[in-house]
């Protein structure tokens, strides 16, 4: 409750004021501003605002929001908070087109309605009522005061169908619902009132008593209850109760430490024609994408939220077929899900002052970065928007490597990025021609590459080696092993059926006596565990991928509910490339050679190792623990050295035949 006004009580106008004035103090070690208490901190949306008074005070156990904020807010085109000060534009964001800006008819603010979405100028209200469950499961999930119902996560085992969306039987929740946002009038308002100040929010019309003007405001035309009104130092602050009914939201953003406001998505405006999506906020927004899979995306929106969760079907469109929203306000943040009939790429821009983003779809030119590898040289990673056939060469005089990426999007200048590691000069990124980039890498000498991708080509990385020789000592230079002990720690993997037999044990073993072969080969080995402990799936593919090593072998041991089973095998993934499947066919050869196991063949599977690691991989089953009489030789010493020297020899014969 606000103060009681009614029997003008001196001494409780100077307790509740008394009580303010208390909170007040109080706000800079609560916000993380200055103590001097001359500056207070607010987001508005994304964007960092300053204050020189309190812009958020608490009486009785209500807060109030001062004027002082409105007027920070800067709404994208086509919407006005403060029509006195700067009048309504009907300029659309998306090319030559007008839009339906009438801030009287917002469809966005009405209590019964979602985000309206506008196609060609033309409203499309979302009507369809199913949630967008498969979306919404790839969305990140909230973790503050169950805002959502976790609906997606990731398993870490050793099977097939690892890392696969897990659904749940829970409604997808969204606390948007929540907000009971205030219907907008049918009927224009009249104008404002002497001494007032106007702000139109969400379709609403708040007049607002201007500082050092006697206490009282107007909505839609209609007084305000003085309840929801206070004044502190001459200066007017609205409830956060009714601002929230208006479309902006208070809350306390924990990680930086101040209050925040989020305003409402009003509005999504679509056009195909121009490959774009608009968002029309009341605050501004952040908008950062990931393509999730070929079909679909999902987008975090930071600083705004949207009204309803309502999803829409553009079937037959071709870049969106399905849209989903999902809203956080009490954390800032929104979620958009799109289903798409192909993947087309994209990117998202966002005013950093007004509330407006936008998401331009086609194949863009996303990243290009480099880093130190496991060779000593460079590997160049190149992120697209969608699948793309790369055209890579070395060229002389003076020596480059060239990659073009044909049907690409460029929006920059060229760039020039100075590098000076190993035999690399600079990098250079630019469009020779439209719809084509080209990215040259500027060597100090002629090296040997190799072009790995992932993503079915929307993703290369692009790695730099040192030269072969004639010897195999020198083919061997800068092509470094990563062996992959299975299990660990807490994970013993495959119990033997031997006494005190274990798979994690086993593992290590056989790794530390094939380590020593390849290093007196002449290779360099990094290992993805060292002892006893236990490393995630995910630990292990993102450590391989950080320095890129030639090869990436996992050893294993097997099991099987027949213990008359015997014999080796290696994987190789389900949709490996050639060079996978030779690494696989040399040391399954090798390996059955140097023990006479009984060879089981080449296989293939969905491993987490395989299908996560963008280098030729493979995963090696030494035996069964499984057989009482391989059990006790994948124990044995002997064995294991056996063992050891097959894989070696199958990973150097590939290696050196791979010039």
């Amino acid at each position: 409750m606000g103060i009681v006004r009614k029997r003008n009580d001196p001494m409780l106008l100077r307790t509740a004021v008394l009580a303010v004035l208390l909170l007040v103090c109080a706000w800079p070690a609560a916000s993380g501003a200055r103590t001097s208490g001359r500056t207070y901190t607010l987001l508005i949306g994304t964007r960092v605002a300053q204050f020189d008074a309190p812009p958020v005070v608490t009486v009785h156990g209500q807060r109030f929001i001062s004027a002082s904020v409105l007027d920070e807010l800067h709404p994208g085109p086509g919407a006005t908070v403060r029509p006195s000060a700067a009048p309504a534009t009907n300029a659309p964001p998306l090319g030559g087109r007008s839009v339906p800006s009438d801030p009287q008819r917002n469809p966005g603010s009405r209590s019964d309605a979602g985000p309206a979405v506008f196609r060609g100028g033309q409203q499309e209200p979302l009507t369809v009522a199913a949630m967008f469950a498969p979306l919404a499961a790839r969305a990140p999930q909230a973790n503050a005061q169950s805002d959502s119902t976790d609906v997606g996560g990731l398993a870490e085992h050793y099977n097939t169908t690892e890392g696969a969306p897990q659904m749940h039987s829970d409604e997808e929740q969204d606390s948007a619902s929540q907000t009971n946002l205030l219907a907008a009038p049918t009927s224009r308002v009249g104008p404002a009132h002497s001494g007032r100040v106007r702000y139109v929010l969400g379709g609403h019309t708040l007049d607002l008593a201007a500082p050092g003007q006697p206490l009282a405001a107007e909505l839609n035309g209609k007084a305000v209850d003085s309840a929801n009104l206070f004044q502190l130092d001459g200066a007017p602050f609205v409830s956060a109760a009714l601002l929230q009914r208006l479309g902006l939201v208070l809350y306390y953003n924990s990680l930086e430490g101040c209050y925040a406001v989020a305003g409402v998505i009003y509005r999504v405006e679509y056009a195909p024609e121009q490959r774009a999506l608009g968002l029309h906020s009341l605050t501004p927004l952040r908008v950062t994408g990931v393509q999730d899979d070929p079909q679909h995306a999902h987008f975090e929106v930071d600083g705004g939220f949207f009204a309803s969760p309502q999803p829409t079907d553009l079937q037959g469109d071709p870049f969106i077929q399905r849209m989903g929203f999902k809203s956080q306000p009490q954390l800032g943040r929104s979620f958009l899900y799109l289903a798409q009939p192909r993947q087309t790429g994209f990117k998202a821009d966002s005013d950093a002052l007004q509330g407006y983003a936008r998401i331009d779809f086609g194949n863009y030119f996303r990243v290009a970065s480099h880093s130190l590898t496991s060779s000593g040289e460079i590997s160049l990673d190149v992120v697209l928007g969608a699948p793309t056939k790369a055209d890579v060469q070395m060229l002389d005089g003076p020596p480059r490597l060239v990659l073009d990426f044909p049907g690409v999007e460029y929006a920059d200048a060229t760039q020039y990025i100075p590098v000076n590691i190993g035999a690399t000069k600079q990098i250079r990124i630019g469009e020779p021609q439209p719809d084509s980039v080209r990215v040259v890498v500027e060597l100090k000498q002629r090296l040997d590459y190799r072009v790995l991708s992932r993503d079915n080509g929307a993703r290369y990385f692009v790695q730099l080696l040192p030269p072969t020789g004639a010897t195999h000592l020198a083919s061997r230079t800068g092509r470094t092993i990563m062996l992959d002990p299975g299990h660990g720690g807490s994970d013993e993997g495959t119990p033997g059926c031997l006494p005190g037999s274990q798979e994690k044990t086993a593992t290590l073993q056989m790794v530390k006596l094939l380590q020593a072969d390849l290093e007196a080969m002449g290779y360099t080995v990094l290992l993805t565990r060292h002892d006893d402990r236990f490393v995630s799936l995910g630990a292990r593919t993102d450590y391989a991928n950080a320095v890129l090593p030639y090869v990436f072998v996992s050893i294993h041991c097997n099991s099987i509910t027949d213990h008359s089973l015997s014999g080796a095998m290696t994987f190789r993934h389900n949709n490996a490339g050639p060079e996978s499947i030779r690494l696989a066919g040399n040391i399954q050869t090798a390996l059955c050679g140097a023990t006479s196991c009984v060879d089981k063949g080449v296989r293939s599977a969905d491993f987490f190792v395989l299908r996560e690691t963008v280098m030729p991989a493979v995963l090696v089953e030494t035996g069964f623990m499984t057989n009482k009489n391989e059990c006790g030789r994948l124990l044995d010493p002997v064995y294991q050295a056996k063992v050891a020297r097959g894989v070696a020899q199958g990973i150097d014969n590939y290696v050196t035949t791979s010039r």
